[in-house]
Formats: structure tokens, sequence, C-alpha cells
């Protein structure tokens, strides 16, 4: 789908939300708790976030949320499930159309979200660099390490899918 920009969120159902977050702010995300969804801080200056729903039963994947281009790339792309679109009810805002993969799983198209804003990238020491002229400007014996920031996540990559039938998945 080229009128697709990112991978945006996750979505799961959780079994203990305080646990959640605990290990979310462990791994290195900035956590806020806001309605039904843990906004999730990272480097790139865009909204991330994790939906999780508390619903008594295990835990398990829900679906994902991608990005549209355009308003009318989400259009497009909602009308071929023929499915409506809606406002999201996030400090983000934006628009969204909720289809289903044929494995049961969600999938949102969104369009429109606030910008986040940019959070600095930890820096680290200078790695060693092949045919380097100043030897004493190498880092030999010395430690790697990164300084102290609110977060060390730059943005969520790629979700992986078990899927039942591959070429189904694929064709829908």
């Amino acid at each position: 789908m080229p009128a697709i920009r990112d991978l945006l969120y996750v979505r799961f159902e959780i079994e203990d939300l305080d646990k959640q977050a605990q290990f979310l702010t462990d791994f290195g995300f900035q956590v806020t708790q806001e309605k039904i969804a843990f906004l999730l801080e990272a480097t790139i200056a865009r909204p991330t976030f994790m939906l999780p729903s508390k619903r008594g039963g295990s835990a398990k994947f829900i679906g994902m949320g991608f990005e549209a281009l355009t308003q009318a790339e989400l259009e497009r792309i909602a009308a071929i499930d023929n499915v409506g679109i809606e406002e999201i009810d996030l400090p983000s805002g934006g628009l969204r159309a909720r289809m289903m993969d044929p494995d049961g799983n969600a999938v949102d198209i969104v369009y429109g979200l606030s910008q986040a804003s940019e959070l600095p990238a930890p820096s680290r020491s200078p790695f060693n660099q092949q045919n380097h002229e100043n030897k004493d400007a190498l880092r030999l014996g010395q430690r790697v390490s990164f300084s102290a920031t609110s977060t060390s996540i730059k943005r969520l990559g790629h979700c992986v899918l078990n899927v039942t039938d591959f070429r189904t998945s694929e064709a829908w």
C-alpha cells in the first residue's frame, strides 16, 4: 500500500494495565495513560501509542494502526472494505477507519494525528573508525555508553502477524 506512511500503534488486550505501564517504562518509553490508551513518547516527532483494553481475559493481540499519507487515501482505503471513518478520541485527534483482516485482527488506517514533540535522542561515545588519521582520537579500550535521556526508543518499527493463510492475508 503506497498510500501508507508507517506503522503507528499496536493494540492488545491486557490483563494488568499497571504491570504493562511499568514494562513499557522499563523498556524505555515515556508512558502516559490517557483514557483507554498508553501514549508512548519516542524520539521521533509523531504520536506513538499502544491501545490496551482490559477485558478480564488472557492477554492477546487485537490489531494495529497505520498512518495514511492523506485524508483522500484514508477515504479510498476505507471504501475498499466499505467501512466508515470516525474521529479518534485521544489527545492526538485524527480520523480512523477500522477494518478486520481475514484472521480477525483490527487494522486501523488513520490520518490527521497532531504531531508530538520530538525528544532528544541519546548521544554515545564515538566508535573507532577504519583509517582514522589522528590516532589519539581513537576510542581504544574505552566503554561505549549512551547519555541519559528520557527515552531511547526511536519509534515503533514493525509488527509481526501469525496468520492462518498467508496468501489469503496477502490478497486482502
